[in-house]
């Protein structure tokens, strides 16, 4: 339908442009332009896959008219050949941009990539270099049709009628076209489900909805007080008397690490991971992300908060909505230092990215230790680089020499960047036959990316094993938390028939975790955990007082580790496969109405977060 839909309005427009072109000649340059323009807008209805059109069926006129709009309003302003220049200068570059991000991440272009002081790195040194060729032949396409625009369409002026008709035509339709997809309950039910089949230009659209959580039908006041007398009953403060020694507790995110020999068909001369299996079969197991390829901020804001990043908007950023509405002091850095904790933040890459040097103070943090800091002071503490980025060694170095400062009770969150995204040899470095781990790259499909980022993650086990060792020997009670926050962004053809090919609800998601402490083994770890709930599975191993939230958090961790509410799958500490009785769906609802409650809403439950 809507194939034919749009071959009709290109025909429509054809004609159009036609009859007010003089030039017989320009006619053939004027059909394949307005091609050009049906392809563009389908592309980026259609997530910007132009080489797939198989679902193109599924997705809404709105879209459609939206592009065409768009195009008229364009031609109003200027004239035939230069508004079609610029809607197709635009549009190509629109296209290649969120093809390549949605192929890293599985997610086109948000509004929140242009808020978060990272845009220049992310369009030269993750995008422009390690795909240079298609920027080029872009940019050549643009230029071509440029000169092709200046030879036969030149200054071909419309009058000055048809300008306002097409003004008013554009303006009207465009809003419509913009209000119904922010309004409409259907396009609404699909901003939280993870199969986001809206495309694009509607994703994009909703990304700037300033809603990041839905409101529960069931909020209010009264019924979040009643909530805070159920749980104060429930759960009451345990006093707990000061330790001799005081503790450090150490969160540690190891940027885009999955496990590589869980990829099939694959033969490893070494273990890639050897440390990080070995703590994790002991202290963990596998984490179950909220993201993939991308997103890091997100899973951080679960860690932090004790929140769940699956009740938001799959389009959001958490800690946009932290720096500019949330004033209720969430979080674990907020708790630890009403204990006289002190908290720091350490990450190897810039501050402003993702505004955290703003959004760390308003988390509570004491002080923020980033890349600016690193090189600052890197007399004193000498910094390397390694894979493109600041190495994990130098991370690590800089991870004990704040354990180490003092005796006092610190908590430390830390975000490494060494195995970051691109993963090409002008990035990473070239791979040499001595560092390659994977014994048959040569018979899988892009086996030399896999094998090039196995030789990241292998660098990153030996610094987190040297890590142990030094944490081992202190005096002082210490509590590890380490977590891959999302699957890296290899290239598509890795995944196709990788290890999640027949369970992507689930495998695809998943990374390694471990909570350690090298004083005692702690309780038994669940074998897949969501990321909200590792902060309250470090407290259970530590002598800090638990306020009300975490001990009811704790519990329903305990029956309820990982789950994801839009996919409807819930796992049980061995990870299989559960329904949810009713107690654990009205623990689950508290949770999310807890969440909503410090997150967007008044604040009613702030005393269940302290002690």
């Amino acid at each position: 339908m809507y194939v034919v839909i749009n071959v009709s309005v290109i025909l429509a427009l054809m004609l159009a442009t036609v009859f007010f072109n003089a030039n017989k000649k320009s006619r053939i340059y004027l059909i394949g332009y307005l091609l050009l323009v049906g392809l563009l807008v389908t592309s980026m209805v259609e997530n910007s896959n132009i080489r797939d059109f198989s679902n193109v069926f599924n997705y809404p006129l709105t879209i459609y008219l939206l592009g065409y709009s768009v195009l008229l309003f364009v031609i109003s302003l200027t004239n035939i050949a230069i508004g079609s220049y610029l809607f197709i200068m635009i549009g190509v570059l629109l296209t290649v941009a969120n093809g390549v991000k949605n192929v890293s991440t599985g997610l086109p272009i948000v509004w929140a990539d242009f808020q978060n002081n990272l845009l220049k790195e992310v369009v030269w040194e993750m995008t422009i270099k390690p795909h240079f060729i298609l920027v080029l032949v872009t940019v050549s396409v643009i230029v071509l049709c440029g000169w092709l625009y200046n030879k036969f369409w030149r200054d071909k002026q419309l009058s000055l009628e048809l300008r306002v008709t097409g003004l008013c035509i554009s303006v009207v339709v465009s809003a419509s076209c913009l209000l119904y997809i922010n309004h409409s309950t259907s396009y609404a039910t699909q901003r939280t489900s993870e199969n986001q089949n809206s495309g694009a230009v509607e994703y994009f659209i909703e990304s700037m909805n300033p809603e990041i959580m839905p409101r529960p039908t069931d909020y209010s006041e009264i019924v979040m007080k009643d909530l805070v007398l159920k749980y104060n009953a429930k759960y009451p403060i345990e006093k707990i008397a000061v330790p001799v020694k005081k503790e450090k507790i150490i969160y540690i995110l190891s940027e885009s690490l999955i496990d590589p020999t869980k990829f099939p068909d694959t033969k490893w001369t070494e273990d890639p991971l050897p440390t990080i299996h070995k703590l994790q079969e002991k202290f963990g197991g596998s984490m179950y992300s909220p993201v993939f390829g991308g997103g890091t901020v997100n899973v951080e804001f679960s860690l932090l908060s004790g929140f769940d990043y699956n009740f938001l908007q799959k389009n959001s950023i958490a800690y946009n909505h932290i720096l500019e509405k949330n004033d209720h002091n969430i979080g674990i850095p907020f708790f630890l230092k009403k204990q006289g904790y002190e908290t720091k933040g350490v990450h190897s890459h810039l501050k402003k990215g993702y505004q955290r040097n703003e959004v760390y103070k308003k988390l509570g943090f004491d002080s923020f230790i980033s890349r600016e800091t690193m090189i600052a002071e890197s007399k004193e503490l000498p910094i390397y680089y390694d894979e493109g980025y600041i190495s994990d060694m130098s991370f690590v170095d800089r991870i004990l020499l704040e354990v180490n400062k003092n005796d006092k009770s610190t908590f430390i969150n830390s975000v490494s960047m060494q195995n970051h995204y691109p993963y090409t040899e002008a990035t990473k470095g070239k791979l040499k036959q001595d560092d390659n781990l994977l014994e048959n790259y040569q018979d899988i499909v892009d086996g030399d990316q896999l094998a090039l980022y196995a030789r990241g993650v292998k660098k990153m086990d030996t610094t987190i094993d040297l890590l142990i060792q030094k944490l081992t020997e202190l005096d002082q009670p210490t509590t590890v938390v380490f977590y891959g926050d999302h699957g890296p962004a290899l290239n598509q053809s890795l995944y196709d028939n990788a290890f999640f090919k027949d369970d992507k609800q689930l495998q695809k998601y998943l990374t390694p975790y471990f909570v350690w402490n090298n004083k005692i083994n702690g309780e038994q770890k669940p074998k897949i955990i969501n990321p909200g709930f590792l902060g309250s599975l470090a407290f259970s191993e530590m002598s800090v007082a638990q306020a009300p939230f975490y001990q009811f958090e704790h519990d329903l961790m305990q029956k309820l580790p990982a789950y994801n509410i839009a996919k409807n799958l819930f796992l049980n500490s061995k990870g299989e496969k559960i329904a949810l009785t009713a107690p654990l769906k009205e623990a689950l609802h508290d949770y999310q109405l807890f969440q909503y409650d410090m997150f967007v809403g008044e604040g009613y439950s702030k005393e269940l977060f302290s002690i």
